[in-house]
């Protein structure tokens, strides 16, 4: 089943999976950092932004959206302008 997987899925699997062992290692070792306590995700919001992203991502292939690696797609057109428009809207 994952032979068939895209890179654009492979990636996708990888941010849940990194979401997901962030937070046990945060359970796990009981961290107390103020950044880490500023999150309020409980396990189960954490599993409805998984399943809900996953839907999300699924629908976007249909909908003529770029995939996540898209080849078309130049380093500008995927990091810089968002991260240059991420900076605009915190600025505010």
């Amino acid at each position: 089943m994952i032979k068939n997987w895209s890179l654009s899925d492979k990636i996708f699997a990888g941010l849940i999976i990194l979401m997901l062992s962030g937070k046990i290692i945060w359970t796990w070792f009981e961290l107390n950092h103020p950044l880490v306590l500023q999150w309020t995700a409980s396990w189960t919001a954490i599993g409805v932004i998984s399943l809900l992203s996953i839907a999300v991502y699924r629908l976007s292939t249909q909908t003529g959206f770029p995939s996540l690696w898209d080849d078309r797609l130049s380093i500008r057109q995927r990091f810089l302008i968002p991260i240059g428009f991420g900076m605009a809207v915190a600025s505010i």
